[in-house]
């Protein structure tokens, strides 16, 4: 892991990112809260009975600009769940944007299917966000 004390900025290497407080976690699911960049990291699977605590998330983390949502550990996605993430970047004002970052294949494909590849305010990166927290 980067242990770099500068606070703020994204990691500059491929190792684990950092990250700040479980925001949301349950038998098939957790959902972590990150500093730098403002986001969230997804783990597990993602169905009608986690999506609820995938939507309190991201309300969380509404009013404060762009956010950057991190698919990386993502194992399933529902169509509910990937609704929630549709919704909450419908609700992004001015230029901000949801960001999906390591998108896998998968959710990328049921973007399309569905229609909501092109969402107003939803960002798809094939990359993975490098977050950081404030030591």
């Amino acid at each position: 892991m980067n242990t770099d004390d500068t606070a703020g900025t994204p990691h500059d290497t491929d190792d684990e990112p950092a990250t700040g407080a479980v925001t949301g976690s349950g038998e098939r699911l957790r959902i972590t809260r990150c500093l730098a960049p403002r986001g969230l990291r997804i783990a597990g699977d993602l169905d009608h009975t986690s999506t609820p605590v995938l939507s309190e998330a991201l309300a969380s983390m509404a009013g404060g600009g762009s956010v950057f949502v991190d698919l990386t550990g993502l194992a399933f996605i529902d169509v509910g769940g990937l609704r929630a993430i549709v919704m909450a970047a419908g609700r992004m004002e001015g230029d901000h944007v949801l960001e999906l970052c390591s998108a896998s294949t998968r959710v990328r494909r049921l973007l399309e299917v569905t229609g909501w590849h092109d969402a107003p305010h939803l960002g798809l990166n094939a990359q993975s966000c490098l977050f950081r927290t404030r030591n």
